[in-house]
């Protein structure tokens, strides 16, 4: 599924929200047409050795793309055999939000919003 990276920069702005809990992508339609789509990420813990661990020790624990899935599918019209390269684009862009986040490229410090 070409371009699709590309097409959630265009259409979606992920911000970066820090609770209690952990932290989480929200990815917004930039023209409020869909519901948000959630990545939940939290701090990897020793002992976790089967999990995939990103660079800055967080790892996504829950996902609920329910809302970016709708809206690639009225463009592409997605069938099942695209839905592992559509989420895996989102859970890619999500991972380098937090790592910008954590480490932006241009800065010391963290961004809240990213495009």
């Amino acid at each position: 599924m070409e371009g699709v990276d590309k097409f959630l920069k265009e259409y979606f702005s992920a911000q970066v929200e820090e609770d209690s809990k952990g932290i989480k992508v929200v990815f917004v339609s930039k023209k409020d047409l869909v519901s948000p789509s959630i990545i939940w990420f939290t701090r990897a813990k020793r002992g976790w050795s089967r999990k995939p661990i990103v660079q800055n020790n967080y790892i996504i624990v829950d996902a609920d793309t329910e809302g970016v899935l709708t809206f690639v599918n009225k463009y592409y019209g997605i069938t099942e055999e695209d839905l592992p390269k559509v989420r895996m684009a989102i859970v890619n862009m999500a991972m380098e939000v937090i790592d910008n986040y954590f480490s932006p490229p241009d800065s010391g410090e963290g961004n809240k919003d990213t495009q």
